[in-house]
Parts: C-alpha cells; sequence; structure tokens
C-alpha cells in the first residue's frame, strides 16, 4: 500500500477542508482485538492525532496502524479510484483481501486465547469458592 503512495494521498485529502475519511469517528472502527494485533505488530497505538476532527490514529506519516480496521480496509472513496490506474486497483484490492485474511485469523486466535484465558480465571475462582478460605496454620 505504501508502494502506491496511499499513506501520501490519504494524508492530503485529510488534511484538506472537508477532513477525508480519517475523521474522528474512524477510531471507533478500532476494537480490542484490533489494538492488541496492533501493539504484537509493534505500532504506537497511543493517540496521535493532531487536529480535533481527525482519528486518533492518524499521524503526520498518515495511519500508525500496521493492520487498519476492515472499514478503512474496504473503503475505496472517488478520489482515490480516481488517482490510482486500474492495474494499481486490482494490486490493492488483492493487499486489502490479503490483510483482511491475516486479521481474520489472528483475531481468530487471539479470541480464542481470551475465552481460554476466561475459562482458566472462571475455574481458578470455582476452586477457591468451593474449598473456602485459604488457612494459615500457626
Amino acid at each position: 500500500m505504501q508502494a502506491l503512495g496511499l499513506p501520501d494521498l490519504c494524508r492530503r485529502c485529510g488534511a484538506g477542508p472537508k477532513g477525508g475519511c480519517c475523521a474522528r469517528e474512524m477510531e471507533d472502527e478500532a476494537d480490542t482485538l484490533l489494538l492488541v494485533a496492533n501493539g504484537l505488530l509493534g505500532a504506537d497505538i497511543g493517540a496521535q492525532r493532531r487536529e480535533d476532527s481527525e482519528c486518533s490514529f492518524l499521524g503526520v506519516r498518515g495511519c500508525a496502524l500496521p493492520q487498519k480496521p476492515i472499514f478503512c480496509l474496504n473503503y475505496l472513496c472517488a478520489e482515490l479510484c480516481a488517482a490510482l490506474s486500474a492495474e494499481d486497483l486490482a494490486t490493492l484490492r488483492s493487499e486489502t483481501a490479503r490483510c483482511l485474511e491475516a486479521y481474520l485469523t489472528l483475531e481468530g486466535v487471539l479470541a480464542g486465547q481470551l475465552a481460554a484465558s476466561r475459562a482458566y480465571a472462571g475455574s481458578v475462582r470455582r476452586r477457591r469458592s468451593s474449598s473456602g478460605p485459604p488457612t494459615v496454620k500457626w
């Protein structure tokens, strides 16, 4: 996506009077699993916002998230479609599909780990409550 110049195209659009696609509401598209995935990828997931109307992940070099929210990957605005050749659009769609597949795989692994962790924590709580409070022998 870098090779297609998307960060520059999106950043220029976002700096315009309409604010582009990276509006403040877009940060709500990033759920907990997406933030964990980006953290695992080494992303600085702290607020990058420069303007109050921007997505908090929009930094001076574009989006700070290597793994983008699904909406951000799927949406192709008219300006982007006009700026890219048919070949580049096909490349973008192929890369988008690859990113979505990788993210959904990772999301499944993370969700499975979270469920297993919750089940384990629940079993520990049940064992503690059924055996009563710990006793200390002097």
